[in-house]
C-alpha cells in the first residue's frame, strides 16, 4: 500500500508490484487509523510505503501488525525503513513475475459511505479496456500532456488519463494535491492539454483571479467526473475556448 499525497512514488510502487506478482492497495489519507485498519486487514497488507507525514496514521495501528513492512519516503522518519537507501543497496531484478489478463492489477477501495468500504478488485484486462476507452473516448495521443491533480488514492487520479497518457507515450504532471492557482500556472507553464476533475475543482479554478487572464489555450479538454457539471460552469470554460467533457 501507499499512503500519501500525490507522489511519483506512488506509481513506482504500484507497477513495481505487479513486477513481483503483488497487488497494490491505495490508501486515502483523509481517513481514520480506524478506519485504514480496515482496510490493511481486509486487503492483508504486507507492506506501507508512506509519506513522512502521514506515518501518524499508521503507528497506532502498527503494535497489533507486527508482520507489516513500514517504509517511509523523502526523509528518514524514526521507528521506519528508509525506502530511499533499501532501493539504492537492492539488486535490480532482471525477471518479473508471470500474470494473465484477468490477474488482479490493484484493489481500490470505496468511500464506505454506506457501511464498510468495499475493495474493488480491478484486472489487469479490466484497467487495459479502460485506458483503450479512455484513448478512444478523449482522442489520447504521445503529444497531450496531462495534469494530474486528483488524489492518487481514488481511481480518478490513477487512472483517468493518466495511465493512458503513460500508455499513449505522452507526459503527466504531477500535482501534489489540487491548489486553483497553482492548477492554472501549472497548465501555462507546461503546456497542459488535458486534465480530469471533479465540478468544485472546475468551479474553484474558474473563480480564480488568473482564470480569465491566464494562458490556456493549450488545454484542449477538461474531462469532469463525480457529479453532474452545473450548466453555468461548462459555459464558463467554453467561454475560454475549453470543453468539457
Amino acid at each position: 500500500s501507499y499512503l500519501g499525497s500525490n507522489h511519483p512514488d506512488a506509481f513506482v510502487l504500484m507497477f513495481a508490484a505487479s513486477m513481483v506478482g503483488a497487488v497494490p492497495v491505495p490508501l486515502n489519507i483523509r481517513l481514520s487509523s480506524a478506519e485504514l485498519g480496515f482496510i490493511i486487514d481486509n486487503a492483508e497488507v504486507r507492506f506501507i510505503l508512506a509519506e513522512p507525514g502521514s506515518t501518524v496514521l499508521i503507528e497506532t495501528l502498527r503494535p497489533d501488525r507486527p508482520h507489516i513492512a513500514c517504509l517511509t519516503i523523502i526523509t528518514q522518519t524514526p521507528g521506519w525503513l528508509d525506502a530511499e537507501a533499501l532501493i539504492a543497496a537492492a539488486v535490480p531484478r532482471s525477471t518479473h513475475a508471470p500474470s494473465g489478463p484477468d490477474d488482479l492489477a490493484t484493489i481500490v477501495y470505496t468511500s464506505g459511505t454506506t457501511g464498510r468500504p468495499k475493495g474493488a478488485m480491478l484486472t489487469h484486462r479490466c484497467l487495459w479496456s479502460n485506458d483503450l476507452n479512455y484513448i478512444m473516448a478523449f482522442d489520447v495521443a504521445s503529444s497531450d500532456v496531462a495534469l494530474v491533480v486528483a488524489p492518487v488514492f481514488h481511481v480518478g487520479g490513477l487512472f483517468v488519463l493518466t495511465t493512458a497518457t503513460w500508455m499513449m507515450g505522452g507526459h503527466v504532471v504531477l500535482a501534489s494535491g489540487f491548489i486553483a492557482g497553482e492548477a492554472i500556472e501549472a497548465i501555462e507553464t507546461h503546456g497542459v492539454t488535458v486534465t480530469f476533475g471533479v465540478p468544485a475543482m472546475m468551479l474553484f479554478m474558474s473563480e480564480h483571479d488568473r482564470f480569465d487572464a491566464a494562458n490556456l489555450s493549450s488545454l484542449r479538454l477538461y474531462v469532469a467526473g463525480g457529479a453532474p457539471v452545473p450548466e453555468p460552469i461548462l459555459h464558463r470554460y467554453a467561454a475560454r475556448g475549453i470543453p468539457a467533457s
